[in-house]
Parts: C-alpha cells; structure tokens; sequence
C-alpha cells in the first residue's frame, strides 16, 4: 500500500509539472487547473496563495469557473484576507454568465447576512436560479426556505418537492 502511495504521488506531480509547462505557454484551461492543483496540494505543496494568483490571472479574463473559485477564497479567507464583499464580487461576476454554484453562494451570503444584509427574498431569488440549473444544494435551500416561509410564502408542497428533488441530485 505504501509503495501504490508513492506511486500515486509521484503521478501526480508528473501530472502538475505538464499542467505547470502547459501554464506558461500561457493556456488559460491549464493555469486555472494548476490553481487547483496548489489549493488541493495535488502534485505540488498545498499553496493558497498561488492559487490565488492563478486563479486571479483567469478570472480577469472573465472565464466564470476561477472567478467563481476566487470568491471561494475570499470567503474562507485562502491565500487572502477573508472579504465578502470582495467574495460577492467575484460571485456576482460568475452568477452572471449563469454558474450555478456562485449563484448558490450568493444565496447563501445573502441568508446569511455575509457582507450585504440579510435578505431572504434575494436569497430566494439567487437559490431559484441555481436550482434550476440543477444545483442540489441550491434546490435543497431554496426548499428549506419554503418550509419556513423565508423570503417566499410558506409553502409545505413546494418544501417539500424541491427538498426532494435536491436530494434526488445529490445533496445531502
């Protein structure tokens, strides 16, 4: 078993190394890929900060993906000072060219009153259109908020079918 880890690592970072090369010819796919490769420490020492820079390198160019994973940085605070208001931003810019997990992200920040007031009714709005786009979280949210009459009418029935249909995705 041990030597199959070694293996593994030393595949992986053969893998991080042709992203890496990739990455300087500058091939947007392959600097945001090498972003998750220091954020998840998969061929390379686990650097938050890096992925910050790469993901950030993408992210201006206005590809959704790594603007969405910026703003997960800033939420938690990887790799640079924790900011919601700077997390939105990135959030909003992803949401916009209909990525449904910043889109649920933003619903979230805005149930929860992280870095703009607490408003259910946006937070509503924000979760519906994740959850059409099939996110299961977002569905599950979005069902939770019927249930309790938050920013929507309560709504046992469509409680409970999005709360299914969330869970039938692949929420938890």
């Amino acid at each position: 078993a041990v030597a199959q880890s070694e293996s593994e690592h030393q595949t992986q970072r053969e893998y991080a190394e042709l992203v890496r090369e990739s990455a300087g010819h500058g091939e947007t796919d392959a600097i945001w890929i090498l972003g998750q490769l220091y954020e998840e420490g998969r061929g390379v020492p686990q650097d938050y900060v890096e992925a910050a820079r790469l993901y950030r390198l993408v992210a201006q160019g206005g590809w959704p993906e790594p603007q969405f994973d910026l703003g997960r940085l800033y939420l938690a605070g990887h790799g640079v000072p924790q900011d919601y208001t700077i997390a939105l931003e990135w959030f909003t810019l992803a949401a916009e060219q209909e990525h449904a997990g910043a889109m649920h992200a933003l619903g979230l920040l805005h149930s929860d009153g992280s870095g703009v007031p607490q408003d259910y009714a946006e937070a509503a709005r924000w979760y519906l259109l994740a959850a059409k786009l099939g996110h299961p979280f977002a569905q599950i949210n979005f069902g939770l908020l019927y249930a309790d009459g938050f920013g929507v009418p309560q709504d046992y029935v469509l409680a409970h079918m999005w709360l299914n249909l969330g869970a039938y995705n692949g929420g938890d």
